[in-house]
């Protein structure tokens, strides 16, 4: 089995761990943690929390850009007329990086 066979058989079992799991990772993974990579990593260089916020945003909606148009397509388990599904994989990734956003609210967490 080569490497990215076991990727894929490997991100297969995490989203069938428990119920809704998939949501939970697609909410984290695409939406969550590549929001609050790109607006720690740019509040670092960029002293404009708009402008770090947007940078965040970007990131997350680069990884769900990546992961539907690049990743997923190329799976032996992707389901290429799950037109619902794939929006709704956007949808999580919207709401992971809307929960990110607030997160970043929590005072003194990410300082600028």
């Amino acid at each position: 089995m080569s490497i990215k066979e076991k990727a894929y058989d490997t991100i297969l079992r995490a989203s069938m761990a428990f119920p809704y799991s998939n949501d939970l990772m697609h909410t984290g993974l695409m939406g969550t943690v590549p929001f609050l990579l790109g607006k720690y990593v740019s509040s670092r260089f960029i002293d404009s929390d708009n402008l770090t916020t947007a940078i965040g945003l970007a990131a997350s909606a680069v990884s769900e850009l990546v992961w539907r148009f690049g990743i997923e397509p190329s799976s032996p388990y992707d389901h290429s007329t799950d037109i619902i599904g794939d929006n709704k994989g956007s949808l999580e990734a919207a709401i992971g990086a809307l929960i990110g956003f607030g997160i970043t609210k929590i005072p003194g967490l990410i300082k600028h």
